[in-house]
């Protein structure tokens, strides 16, 4: 590794988070991921967040019920893996189950700038 993140966000319109588990959690796990623990928070009248801390970075999730869709993101440090992952939701992209789903290179941020602050 060499300190570079690879990101991925996308949007569903899954809010239920029995299947949302099923869909993203399954999609993590055949990626190859680690899924070292996590949290969930659920909001009231309805909604929640909840992450997933990775070997490899995290995953969180935020549903927006009221408005019929939920935002998944996942960072990770190990390109193959989140590329694996984008490949696996491709085909929801296709059928409009996902939308959005694009592998970025965090590379607007670069260490170099800001490691003056941790001198």
């Amino acid at each position: 590794m060499d300190g570079t993140m690879w990101y991925l966000g996308l949007y569903t319109p899954i809010t239920d988070p029995i299947l949302l588990e099923e869909c993203f959690g399954g999609f993590l796990k055949r990626a190859g991921f680690k899924v070292l623990g996590g949290a969930f928070h659920p909001f009231e009248p309805q909604g929640y967040t909840s992450f997933k801390i990775l070997g490899e970075s995290h995953e969180s999730v935020h549903t927006f019920p009221e408005h019929g869709r939920t935002y998944v993101d996942v960072l990770s440090c190990i390109r193959s893996k989140i590329v694996q992952f984008h490949e696996l939701i491709k085909p929801f992209e296709e059928s409009g189950v996902v939308c959005g789903g694009r592998v970025h290179h965090c590379s607007s941020y670069r260490y170099e700038d800001y490691s003056s602050n941790f001198a």
